[in-house]
């Protein structure tokens, strides 16, 4: 008998830790995207607002008696496919700087975003010095 709970509770384990992982990115990301006081808080009122329409929904089609499991796992998917379209369309344009020769010291910029070029120029610095010690 102790096997058979042994497994279930370590997937359920493992369900929640990567639940709390998703929520922490999401509140980072959120304070990331926003600057703070009234904005902030509007985001977050927001995405509790989804998150709980989420909740609800869920918990109305998880009994199989209302919802076939064939038909819960493809609306999930469904769901993700969708979720994942709309992030994709929300990411900013990149560029590569290909002034470096090796593939390895391009920088990806993001537009609207500076970088300081004598930072990247002594990582790659350090990196091409990095790899010539390797290489003796």
């Amino acid at each position: 008998a102790r096997a058979g709970v042994a497994v279930p509770s370590l997937a359920f384990f493992l369900w929640g830790l990567s639940d709390s992982q998703v929520q922490a990115y999401a509140y980072w990301l959120l304070r990331q995207l926003h600057s703070g006081g009234d904005e902030l808080a509007r985001a977050v009122g927001f995405y509790k607002m989804v998150q709980s329409l989420g909740w609800s929904v869920g918990f109305l089609l998880v009994p199989s008696w209302r919802l076939p499991p064939l038909v819960q796992n493809l609306a999930t998917a469904a769901c993700g496919a969708l979720g994942l379209a709309l992030a994709l369309r929300e990411l900013p344009p990149a560029r590569i700087d290909s002034r470096s020769s090796s593939p390895l010291l391009r920088v990806v910029r993001i537009e609207g975003e500076r970088v300081d070029e004598s930072a990247v120029e002594s990582a790659g610095g350090a990196l091409q010095q990095q790899q010539q010690q390797q290489q003796q």
